[in-house]
């Protein structure tokens, strides 16, 4: 009975050692365990380690179990975190006044799906290596390179953009995202700084107001010479316009005359092809009326002599017709009487010629005996 309420009280013992309560493990990654079980809060996912090797497994907010003393388990936000880095030391160029950044505020993120790969690589603290350690060398850099005067005033409003851009450049391989810098208040001056700051702010306001008036005299001077120089540019503009215009008017007058001269040389060369062609073509009509006067004219010698022959032989046509044997029978006797020619013949010719003829046909005589006969 002895030995079952110690072993009980050494139990309970054991579950009380191993739970414990949510704690910030020197950053955004907590703890939460209580013996067998943990949790994992909200836009969370937890991770754990094994005997110091990471489990590559990633749990989901909710309860999960877990071996107790062997195993522990941590809380990595997912969602946008921001990180506060108080007193952060600045040492500005030619002094040796110790200055402090009040408050650097930065603003980042991890994504889920890089988790286990940065846990492996960095471990749990990997907000120190990448963003902690890189702010104070940075800050301690860029102080160095600056005027107490330019990092409490002059330049101040640099300082986030400056430290934005080198986390952001130093991050790029990390699968950290720096979401935003801010330098809420100025940086703390040292009290036996801060007395005699007032009269170097006085000097320095009259040395501004000096160069101010400096400048503005400059500016008024350039302002006059370049005023001066315009209205010169502008005269020599002038200049060069009227010469541009009167050359351009000079060339246009001479392009016109070049245009009339050849649009009149054109026309006189139109006018005489003109005249040519007309002369052309009243040749080729004389010529063509000259060539068919003559073709009408060989025409009607063709013509009149056709009819003529035409007319002769309905002429021969007609006197062969009229002369008929008793016509021509008619006027030999008629000119037999008429005459009463001497002949002497002898009297058988004569017997032969008295013959009567009436009723007979007289073979026609040739023109020629005809012609002696009418002798």
């Amino acid at each position: 009975m002895v030995w079952r309420v110690s072993l009980g009280k050494l139990l309970f013992v054991a579950t009380f050692t191993a739970c414990t309560a949510s704690y910030s493990d020197g950053g955004a990654i907590s703890k939460w365990s209580c013996g067998f079980v943990w949790q994992v809060k909200a836009r969370h996912v937890g991770a754990c380690f094994t005997q110091g090797a990471l489990v590559r497994k990633l749990y989901q907010p909710g309860w999960h179990a877990k071996m107790p003393l062997v195993t522990g388990c941590y809380n990595v936000p997912i969602q946008p975190v921001i990180e506060e880095y108080r007193n952060v030391e600045c040492g500005a160029k030619g002094t040796h006044v110790p200055l402090v950044i009040p408050v650097i505020r930065v603003k980042y993120q991890v994504p889920e799906h890089k988790v286990l790969d940065i846990l492996e690589r960095d471990g749990r603290s990997f907000e120190d290596r990448h963003i902690e350690d890189h702010l104070y060398n940075d800050v301690n850099r860029k102080c160095s390179s600056m005027t107490v005067d330019e990092v409490h005033t002059e330049k101040f409003a640099e300082l986030e953009d400056i430290i934005m851009h080198d986390l952001v450049v130093k991050n790029t391989n990390t699968s950290i995202l720096i979401l935003d810098v801010n330098v809420p208040r100025k940086v703390t001056l040292p009290e036996e700084y801060a007395r005699g700051y007032a009269t170097r702010a006085q000097t320095r306001t009259a040395i501004d107001i000096r160069q101010k008036q400096i400048l503005e005299a400059k500016a008024e001077a350039e302002k006059n010479v370049i005023k001066a120089e315009s209205t010169n540019r502008i005269d020599i503009l002038s200049a060069e316009k009227n010469a541009s215009l009167v050359a351009i008017q000079a060339n246009a007058t001479r392009v016109k005359d070049l245009a009339d001269a050849r649009n009149k040389a054109r026309i006189r060369n139109v006018d005489a092809e003109a005249e040519l062609y007309r002369a052309k073509k009243i040749a080729d009509a004389k010529r063509f009326a000259t060539i068919a006067q003559a073709q009408a004219d060989k025409e009607s010698a063709i013509l009149q002599a056709d009819a003529e022959l035409i007319i002769r032989k309905k002429k021969a046509e007609g006197n062969k017709d009229y002369l008929t044997p008793e016509l021509l029978e008619l006027e030999r006797i008629g000119a037999w009487a008429t005459q009463k020619p001497a002949m002497f013949l002898p009297s058988e010719a004569a017997l032969q010629f008295w013959e009567p003829t009436f009723g007979k046909t007289i073979a026609p005589k040739s023109p020629i005996m005809s012609s002696a006969a009418a002798a």
